[in-house]
C-alpha cells in the first residue's frame, strides 16, 4: 500500500520522517574496543519455519551447522519491537523502544556513535532504499565513516525496498578487504558495522540456484530464507579470509516477521501475532573472547524473553562503557537489558505498530 501510494502520487508516505534528529554527543573518553562487531540485519524474517528453530525444511543448513557445532547462541524467544522497518530499524540502532517518546529516538546516540566512542571504524551497508521517510537522515551521522545503500549503488530495484542482496554482499566484502586487508583501519584498530539485507521481503524473488520450493508464496519465502543462509555462509567465509573471524562478534537479527494468512494477516503491517513479532536472533562469540565475557549468563538469557532493544545495551556493555557517567545517564531510559547480564524472566516486551513518526 505504501509503495502503491508513493508511485501514484510521486510522494513519500511518512515524508516528515527523521528531519529533526539531533543526537546527544558522547564526550567521555573510552578504551579502544578489542573486537570487531558485525550486525547482520534481515528484513521481514520470521522465526517460524526456519530450520534452526525446528522447521521441517532445510532452509538454513549453514546456520544449522553453526548451531550444531555450538558456535552460536540461539535465542528461542526473541521479539521485534515494531512490525515495520520504519520503526524497528531506529529502535535497533538506538535501543529506544518505539513506544517511548519520539524525542528519545531523535536524540539518543545510535550504534555508530557508540562505536566511534569506542574508537572503531564504522560502516552501514544496505540493500534498502532509504530515502523514504528520510531514513538515510537518521542513519547518516558524522560518526559513520562508510554509508552505502540503494541510492549509492546505481543498481536496479529487485523489490519495492531495494536491490539484490548479492550486490550488497559484494560491496561489504570489498569494504572489508579494503579496510582490514589493506590496513585502512590502522588508526581505528577494529570495526563496527551493519549489513542490512532485504531478500526476505515481498515479493520473495530469488535466483534459480536458491529456488528449492515452488507453488505458493510461502514456498518462495522459504527460498529467500535459503538464500539468506547462503549470504551468512559467505560473510563467515570473508571474515575468515580477512583474518578477523577470531576477533569478530556477529549478531544475526531481523526487524520483524511476516504472516501468510495466519490470524487473517498477510505481510506484517498492523499485525501483532507471533508470525510478525517473533524473530530469529543469534550471537556468535569467538573462542578468543569467551573468557572475557559471561557466556553462561548469555546461554541462560537465550531461553528468556528478549527483544531488539536489548542489542544496544548489550553492545554498550561489550564496549565496557557502563562505568561512564554519561552512559549511565543514558541507560536510565533504556527498556532493554545487556544480554550478558541477569535479565528479569518476567519482564514485559513492548511492541507497537505505529507512533508519532508515522503520522
Amino acid at each position: 500500500l505504501r509503495s502503491a501510494w508513493n508511485r501514484a502520487t510521486n510522494t513519500q508516505l511518512w515524508s516528515r520522517g527523521f528531519t529533526g534528529r539531533n543526537p546527544i554527543q558522547l564526550s567521555d573518553t573510552h578504551e579502544h574496543a578489542n573486537f570487531h562487531l558485525l550486525i547482520i540485519l534481515n528484513e521481514s524474517l520470521r522465526k517460524k519455519g526456519m530450520q534452526i528453530y525446528g522447521g521441517q525444511r532445510q532452509n538454513t543448513p549453514y546456520m544449522q551447522s553453526l548451531k550444531d557445532s555450538g558456535q552460536i547462541i540461539l535465542f528461542s524467544r526473541a521479539y521485534a519491537n515494531a512490525t515495520s522497518t520504519y520503526l524497528s530499524l531506529p529502535s535497533i540502532l538506538t535501543g529506544i523502544n518505539p513506544v517511548q517518546e519520539t524525542e528519545l529516538t531523535l536524540t539518543y546516540p545510535n550504534l555508530f556513535e557508540y562505536a566511534k566512542a569506542a574508537k572503531q571504524h564504522t560502516y552501514y551497508i544496505s540493500s534498502h532504499k532509504l530515502s523514504w521517510g528520510r531514513m538515510s537522515v537518521f542513519i547518516k551521522t558524522p560518526a559513520l565513516e562508510k554509508y552505502w545503500a540503494y541510492e549509492e549503488s546505481g543498481a536496479a530495484l529487485s523489490n519495492d525496498l531495494g536491490i539484490n542482496d548479492l550486490l550488497t554482499l559484494e560491496e561489504w566484502k570489498k569494504h572489508i578487504r579494503e579496510t582490514i586487508q589493506n590496513g585502512d583501519t590502522a588508526d581505528h584498530q577494529t570495526t563496527a558495522g551493519m549489513i542490512h539485507f532485504n531478500t526476505t521481503h515481498y515479493p520473495y524473488n530469488v535466483e534459480p540456484q536458491f529456488s528449492l520450493y515452488s507453488g505458493t508464496s510461502r514456498d518462495s519465502y522459504d527460498n529467500t530464507i535459503y538464500k539468506t543462509d547462503t549470504l551468512v555462509r559467505e560473510i563467515f567465509r570473508q571474515l575468515t579470509e580477512s583474518g578477523i573471524i577470531d576477533r569478530t562478534i556477529v549478531i544475526f537479527a531481523s526487524d520483524h516477521g511476516e504472516a501468510f494468512g495466519e490470524h487473517e494477516c498477510v505481510a506484517h503491517f498492523y499485525c501483532q501475532y507471533l508470525e510478525t513479532v517473533q524473530v530469529p536472533l543469534w550471537i556468535y562469540v569467538p573462542k578468543s573472547l569467551q573468557n572475557t565475557l559471561d557466556m553462561q549468563q548469555l546461554r541462560e538469557t537465550a531461553a528468556l524473553n528478549v527483544s531488539n532493544v536489548d542489542l544496544i545495551p548489550t553492545i554498550v556493555g561489550l564496549y565496557g562503557m557502563d562505568s561512564s557517567s554519561e552512559i549511565s545517564s543514558l541507560k536510565k531510559r533504556f527498556l532493554g537489558s545487556d544480554l550478558f547480564r541477569t535479565v528479569k524472566p518476567d519482564r514485559p516486551v513492548m511492541i507497537t505498530t505505529s507512533n508519532e513518526m508515522m503520522r
